[in-house]
């Protein structure tokens, strides 16, 4: 029996094609050689930063079981979210 990674659907194994091997080699050593989850998690970050700093410029309510959010708040999420962002981008590319 073959071994056939996890990452890789066995069908596309037993196709012999040049072009699907040549695919194969280039996204198993991409997720060999980078971290996928901490990539997804540094997004994630990314995007809640993101979102802290469009408060922060637009300055819309928000309210949360009848209270109304302050903006220094918005700031304190936008440091630590982008700091999270940056470092687990960094954890990601070694």
């Amino acid at each position: 029996m073959r071994k056939t990674s996890h990452f890789w659907p066995e069908s596309l194994d037993s196709s012999g094609s040049k072009l699907l091997r040549k695919i194969k080699v280039v996204v198993l050593s991409w997720v060999m050689q980078t971290k996928p989850v901490t990539t997804i998690a540094a997004a994630l970050f990314g995007v809640a930063a993101i979102i802290h700093l469009l408060r922060l410029i637009l300055r819309f309510p928000v309210v949360i079981a009848g209270f109304l959010v302050p903006l220094w708040v918005n700031a304190i999420g936008l440091g630590v979210a982008g700091w999270l962002a940056w470092k687990l981008s960094e954890e990601a590319s070694e």
